[in-house]
């Protein structure tokens, strides 16, 4: 069985690091990664479940920078109690491997890997995987989100584990793609 894991380590609501007003330094936590990496912002306002999933080489500035709109848009921190963005890494390993490959990189056209001698998309198994487990809303970054069908000879297990924003707890599914099987 080929294996996909995603670790999203840091949670944080983005009413935290809402600017205090314009021009203002956001205030990202000291832990905050200052890496690549990738990211999962999920709007649970409601039970929609709205999310945006990507990749950045540096998940510090990609946060300050698009922080400083929500303030320009005029959102409120109400509006963004909800919204989470959770912040990790992903490896994987294919079929009867015993160590784990990282990540090739966290620049876009870059995550491509080789399992049971297919190419797949990591970012692309992790907006397919997401949609299962988070099934209302929508996703908004839509260029990766066509069927993942696995061609392979061995099933490939995807696990997702998050911190719960306020919370500490870690959650985790799983999801295994058989033979021949689809992400849809």
């Amino acid at each position: 069985m080929a294996e996909v894991e995603y670790r999203l380590t840091h949670a944080i609501t983005l009413n935290q690091i809402l600017p205090a007003g314009a021009g203002v330094a956001v205030g990202l936590p000291a832990d905050f990664p200052n890496a690549e990496g990738l990211y999962l912002i999920l709007n649970q306002n409601g039970m929609q479940e709205n999310r945006f999933m990507g990749i950045s080489n540096d998940i510090r500035d990609r946060f300050a920078g698009r922080q400083g709109a929500c303030y320009e848009l005029g959102f409120e921190q109400a509006v963004l109690n909800g919204i989470y963005a959770f912040v990790g890494t992903m490896r994987y390993r294919d079929n009867g491997a015993v160590g784990w490959n990282n990540a090739p990189g966290y620049v876009a056209g870059n995550l491509q890997i080789t399992l049971d001698g297919h190419n797949y998309d990591l970012e692309h198994i992790l907006i397919k995987a997401a949609q299962h487990i988070w099934p209302y809303g929508t996703i908004s970054n839509t260029q990766k989100t066509g069927a993942l069908i696995n061609a392979g000879a061995y099933p490939i297990n995807i696990d997702i584990s998050w911190n719960n924003a306020g919370v500490g707890a870690v959650q985790n599914q799983n999801i295994v793609i058989p033979i021949a099987g689809q992400l849809a």
